[in-house]
C-alpha cells in the first residue's frame, strides 16, 4: 500500500512539473530556431532538419516557425527562411 500512495505521489509530482515547464520547453525551441534561421550562412534550411533539430513533430514545428516568423519557399515548401531575410512571397 505504501509503494503505491509514493508511485501516486510520485506522478502528480511529475505531472504538476510537466505543466509548470511546458512553456520552457516551447520557449527553448523558438530561441533555437530563431538561432539557426538567423545564422548568415544560409537563407533557407530544411524543414526536416529542422524539426529534427528541436525534436518536434511535424505539426509543432511548423506552427513554432510561424511564431518565429518563418515561411516556407513558393517553389520548394521543405526549406523555411525567416520573413525578416527572405521576404514575403
Amino acid at each position: 500500500m505504501g509503494e503505491e500512495i509514493a508511485s501516486a505521489m510520485f506522478g502528480l509530482i511529475m505531472g504538476l512539473w510537466a505543466i509548470l515547464h511546458s512553456g520552457s520547453l516551447e520557449r527553448d525551441r523558438k530561441r533555437r530556431l530563431t538561432k539557426m534561421l538567423n545564422n548568415p550562412r544560409w537563407t533557407w534550411r530544411s524543414f526536416s532538419w529542422l524539426a529534427a533539430n528541436i525534436a518536434a513533430d511535424k505539426e509543432t514545428a511548423r506552427r513554432l516557425l510561424v511564431a518565429v516568423g518563418a515561411r516556407p519557399q513558393v517553389r520548394n515548401p521543405n526549406k523555411w527562411g525567416l520573413i525578416s531575410k527572405v521576404g514575403e512571397p
